[in-house]
């Protein structure tokens, strides 16, 4: 497939999923996600990017890394930007509990259910339950938008899936590089060195953006 016409394809396509979504009523991540699969099945980013820049398999991490997390980040701010602090008098705590205790259990449940379940070895169960603790403001907000809950569980979900994104991601992370490096001891302090000053130059970055604007 030509790079530009699969590029031209996939804001075509998601349009008119959302178009879709919008005259049957449907939640617009599920026919965002069946897009998203049929258009897989005839081209793949990875071997796109490949053919574009000459075949060079290295390169294609080097540039799909970027710009998923250039994506990621746009998602995480304009969830961000519909949070305020002031719902959190009353849904807070569960919040809080959400992203902690829930996203344990979640964690625990989803890989031991990949484990018993579904045969999965344990390192892969363990990875397949870190990512399965992040909901994300791109399926949450659809959600409720469609099924329309009271004032306190909507903003209790609302803060529950943007703030729980970062944590899976790191969660994920971690769980990854200790997969990656398993027999190595500094497999985890790279990992951790990284996510730390990752967080605090987005800390840094987010507080200087916030004032300015």
């Amino acid at each position: 497939m030509e790079f530009l016409f699969y590029l031209a394809l996939i804001p075509a396509l998601g349009t008119l999923a959302q178009w879709v979504a919008w005259r049957t009523q449907l939640p617009g991540i599920l026919l965002l996600l069946f897009s998203g699969m049929v258009l897989g099945l005839f081209a793949q980013p990875d071997a796109v990017i490949a053919e574009l820049i000459g075949g060079r398999e290295t390169a294609v991490s080097e540039i799909l890394f970027p710009l998923v997390s250039l994506a990621v980040a746009v998602i995480m701010f304009e969830g961000g930007l519909s949070l305020r602090l002031s719902d959190l008098r009353e849904s807070g705590k569960a919040a809080l509990r959400l992203c902690t205790v829930g996203a344990a259990l979640t964690f625990a449940g989803a890989g031991f259910a990949a484990w018993w379940l579904l045969d999965f070895d344990p390192s892969t169960a363990a990875l397949l339950g870190a990512i399965l603790v992040v909901t994300g403001p791109t399926v949450i907000g659809p959600l409720l938008r469609q099924v329309r809950p009271s004032k306190r569980v909507s903003n209790t979900l609302k803060w529950e899936g943007i703030v729980i994104d970062p944590i899976g991601a790191v969660l994920a992370v971690l769980v990854f590089e200790q997969l990656a490096d398993s027999g190595h001891a500094a497999g985890f302090a790279p990992a951790a060195v990284m996510l730390l000053r990752t967080a605090m130059v987005g800390t840094v970055t987010g507080l200087v953006g916030g004032f300015v604007i």
